[in-house]
């Protein structure tokens, strides 16, 4: 525990002291409360003596209790509530005219007395007297005080608050456990305070929440305390006003889809990203990139833009798993829904920076089709690779199920696009690609009925399998090929020629492998093969 002396200011004479101040003599262990100390004397401009009396004297069960639990995903809040300045006028004694008091005693009645005195030297006494007032009046204007208005400095009241309420009236201190965060048993190990909890200050509320509204206004019903408090934790990163140099967040388990958007509205609303101009000819490498401007453009004028076309542009984040589909059906029904999203916002929203940038969505989707319909096209020569003691199965029909939504895409996107620009030409391309990519399918699947055929268990009373065997050997160097072609980039990228070379090489192996097989097996055991006609 550290250990703590009062250092008794002094004053002369040895007067009595009425303030005293903590000093810290041991740093060995830091207190919770000597931690929240020294970050709250780093981000308020507050009274030492009031910060001090917060953190050792007042009642500070909220924060003992809140470090015991150390439970993520749990916050304890400390409103700095400043009250109203309270103004005082300075009373000023009411000053009575010089000039009053003169006409008072000249009007006062006094005993008769006997004078004899020239009208001469009466008129004397007048113009004195008249001469005296006029002084008189002119110095009391000028000793006339305006009473001054003195403006009491109310302090500052902190107050603890453990409510699941993020304050919207007051600047606050928000402590929270770090996703990061490590507990041991062991009662005797010192906390590192630092390095578990995290400290934020919220500055200006007004403007934090302005950024709330935004988020409410955007996703509704779906965000809600948990989502503020991701927000806060980001905005407070960003604004380096914490305690903490690493980006905090207040779910690690968070989606991507929810952790993205929250992400790009606070960087949006800080000025803390970077957005590149989308243009006719910049290819973005992900939806992402592609999300980014939209977003950042609904941040910085939220009142006018359209809340429904932001929304529905933001269902398209569900490219970023197009590739990870492996069920032909299930990328059929997404790809549909897709073309269905795109073709509604194109038909309701027509400014200019809207259909720039369905077009640049049309070309991704289109770079992920290629991509997709290449993958199961190469997941199905796999198959070519015979296994003895595996079980075959029947490949699917990749042509049956994407060419045709393959085809509405490059079709759409060539009447969206300008003719004779660089991405007509590449959509051109594609489409041509789309008739090769056919009789590639059809070459594989000559090549597994093969390879089904050498499958075969009845093969398995063979005393010699030595043709059996090479025509296994080649079979797998058929799939290497296949493999190695990069076929997806071939196809995305319209590359005519790199296609055909594989249909011409897998042409020439099949012939190949046909051949040998029917040279070196005679009619009884070739039956099988002559009953399906495999041979030309």
């Amino acid at each position: 525990m550290s250990k703590f002396v009062r250092n008794k200011v002094g004053a002369e004479d040895n007067e009595e002291i009425e303030d005293e101040e903590f000093v810290q003599l041991e740093n060995e262990e830091e207190t919770c409360q000597l931690w929240v100390l020294r970050h709250l004397r780093t981000f308020l401009d507050v009274d030492d003596d009031c910060l001090v009396e917060f953190c050792t004297k007042k009642d500070i069960f909220p924060l003992k209790k809140f470090i015991l639990a150390s439970q993520k995903q749990t916050a304890l809040f400390i409103k700095i509530i400043i009250p109203e300045q309270k103004i005082i006028e300075e009373v000023v004694p009411v000053q009575v005219p010089i000039e009053n008091v003169i006409i008072e005693k000249l009007k006062r009645k006094k005993k008769k007395k006997v004078l004899t005195m020239k009208s001469k030297k009466k008129k004397k006494v007048k113009k004195i007297i008249k001469k005296k007032k006029k002084v008189k009046v002119e110095k009391a204007v000028e000793q006339q005080i305006v009473p001054e208005q003195v403006i009491e400095e109310p302090p500052v009241i902190l107050e603890w608050s453990t409510n699941k309420v993020i304050p919207r009236k007051d600047n606050f201190i928000v402590i929270t456990v770090k996703e990061s965060a490590t507990f041991t048993e062991d009662e005797d190990t010192n906390v590192d305070f630092d390095k578990n909890f995290f400290l934020g200050f919220c500055g200006d509320y007004n403007k934090f929440h302005r950024l709330l509204d935004i988020s409410n206004g955007l996703l509704g019903d779906e965000i809600d305390f948990e989502g503020h408090m991701d927000l806060l934790l980001r905005y407070l990163s960003i604004t380096s006003t914490c305690s903490s140099i690493e980006y905090q967040r207040w779910n690690s388990n968070i989606s991507h889809f929810m952790n993205f958007i929250l992400d790009i509205l606070v960087k949006s609303f800080t000025k803390t990203i970077t957005v590149d101009a989308i243009t006719e000819y910049a290819m973005m490498e992900s939806i992402e990139e592609l999300l980014k401007p939209r977003l950042y453009a609904y941040v910085d004028d939220s009142k006018t833009r359209n809340r429904n076309q932001m929304l529905i542009e933001l269902s398209l984040f569900e490219f970023r798993y197009l590739p990870q589909i492996k069920c032909l059906k299930k990328a059929n029904k997404d790809l549909r829904r897709i073309l269905k999203t795109l073709k509604v916002l194109q038909l309701l929203y027509t400014d200019d920076k809207s259909s720039l940038w369905y077009q640049k969505i049309f070309f991704r989707a289109i770079e992920l089709v290629c991509t997709l319909y290449a993958g199961f096209l190469k997941d199905k020569a796999r198959y070519l690779v015979v296994d003895i003691e595996a079980i075959r199965f029947t490949q699917p029909n990749v042509k049956y199920e994407l060419f045709d939504i393959m085809k509405e895409f490059v079709d759409t996107a060539i009447q969206i696009t300008t003719k004779g620009t660089e991405q007509a030409v590449w959509m051109e391309k594609i489409r041509h690609c789309l008739k090769i990519v056919i009789i590639l399918e059809e070459e594989i699947d000559e090549l597994l009925f093969l390879a089904d055929f050498i499958a075969d268990p009845k093969w398995d009373i063979l005393g010699d399998r030595t043709v059996l065997n090479e025509a296994i050997e080649q079979l797998k160097n058929v799939w290497k090929l296949i493999d190695e072609s990069y076929l997806e980039s071939a196809f995305e990228s319209g590359n005519n020629d790199a296609l055909k070379n594989v249909v011409y090489s897998l042409i020439g192996q099949y012939d190949e492998l046909n051949s040998k097989i029917k040279l070196n097996f005679d009619k009884k055991k070739t039956s099988a093969i002559s009953k399906h006609n495999i041979f030309k």
